[in-house]
């Protein structure tokens, strides 16, 4: 993630994201959208979004408030499912 990308999201989104000398520094355990075999990780980064929400994932389902195991609106039919270990 660069410093841009944070600038596109809400702060509630990044709560938990920390950009200290060019780095960027996760303080809680991550989200379970990060777990999720549907989550969009680029190169040396990752965008708050998935195959379910490829504009941005809402922020309820980020931060957890909502399990995405059940249909949510414009999910595109994808629900959390999680990466094999």
């Amino acid at each position: 993630m660069t410093r841009s990308d944070i600038g596109n999201k809400s702060i509630k989104q990044l709560k938990n994201l920390f950009l200290i000398r060019g780095v960027i520094i996760m303080l809680k355990p991550p989200p379970k959208c990060m777990e999720c075999k549907n989550f969009i990780k680029e190169e040396g980064i990752f965008a708050l979004a998935c195959k379910a929400f490829p504009s941005g994932i809402p922020q309820e389902i980020w931060n957890e408030k909502i399990i995405h195991d059940k249909p949510y609106l414009n999910d595109n039919g994808y629900r959390y499912d999680p990466k094999d270990k």
